[in-house]
């Protein structure tokens, strides 16, 4: 059902697609991906990301240049990127990590021993299991609030993509633009708002040169559209729309200005007869209404 080929339902049940993504590379070596900390736990610091080795596999991809895939023991169909090098003591791209070898896949580049989180370069931390982890900035998801989980480090093994996790959240003032905060038994998320509207069409000869309407309090975002001639002045609540405001309709002598909407009762006044459609989004909902419209006889 879904563009991006995960449905957070899962088999049989009722869910939202889950957008996708790719992950960052930014301040990690290029066998390495960025990981937001919220998923690593251990000692890794509360903000910020940690760079891990990219995962490969027949179903997941292929390692980066310099880099070759080391089967992992549970699975030898999947397994981890990890940057090769010349020989003993050989330098490596990532600072935390030294060269040994030769091992089945040759030489590789290991992460370093430590005991404390300054022995390891570049921001990064010492990890509980006694190696450096190098520190970097993760790349959020379109929404600005999602955290991105790259293809292969799922605990579901059959996502074979990397996925957006919405992060826990206590009101809707915690979520970006487009979501809502939705409580489970579980656990709270920012999730997509919307549903499908039915929204009838006024026709141009019953337009209205004014109008008061209505935009409910209970919804997350609300929107008007305004449809006027191109040589109309529009005001709403007694301020002029500026025409920077609207975008041609091409083919037309209209213009169209789609604006958010506070909640409670507007105006709209205009020069000439315009049209409005007032519509507006919850989790799980959404409605949207013609703003008004004439009753004139038309005739045949």
């Amino acid at each position: 059902d879904c563009a991006s080929g995960v449905c957070s339902g899962g088999d049989g049940g009722i869910g939202t697609c889950i957008e996708t993504c790719t992950g960052s590379q930014a301040q990690c070596a290029g066998n390495e991906t960025c990981i937001d900390n919220t998923f690593v736990g251990d000692n890794a610091q509360a903000n910020g990301g940690s760079c891990f080795r990219q995962q490969c596999g027949a179903s997941i991809g292929q390692c980066p240049f310099g880099s070759t895939c080391v089967p992992n023991d549970t699975d030898p169909n999947t397994g981890q990127c990890y940057e090769t090098c010349t020989g003993l003591g050989a330098a490596c791209a990532n600072p935390n990590n030294e060269c040994y070898g030769p091992t089945n896949w040759g030489n590789l580049c290991l992460p370093k021993e430590c005991l404390a989180d300054w022995q390891c370069s570049g921001g990064g931390w010492c990890s509980s299991s006694g190696v450096c982890v190098g520190g970097c900035t993760p790349q959020p998801c379109a929404d600005g609030k999602s955290a991105c989980l790259p293809a292969g480090f799922s605990a579901n093994p059959d996502i074979k993509v990397g996925i957006c996790i919405a992060p826990d959240c206590n009101s809707d003032a915690d979520c970006g633009a487009g979501h809502t905060c939705t409580k489970t038994a579980e656990a709270s998320s920012c999730e997509p708002i919307g549903d499908p509207a039915f929204i009838l069409t006024v026709p141009v000869e019953q337009f209205r040169d004014e109008y008061t309407f209505l935009t409910p309090t209970a919804y997350k975002e609300d929107y008007i559209n305004v449809i006027a001639p191109t040589t109309a002045f529009v005001q709403l609540d007694g301020a002029d729309i500026p025409v920077s405001s609207f975008t041609s309709i091409p083919g037309t002598n209209y213009m169209v200005a789609r604006l958010p909407s506070s909640d409670g009762a507007h105006s709209l006044k205009a020069s000439q007869p315009v049209g409005l459609v007032v519509y507006g989004y919850h989790d799980d909902v959404s409605y949207g209404y013609p703003g008004g419209a004439n009753l004139f006889d038309l005739g045949n």
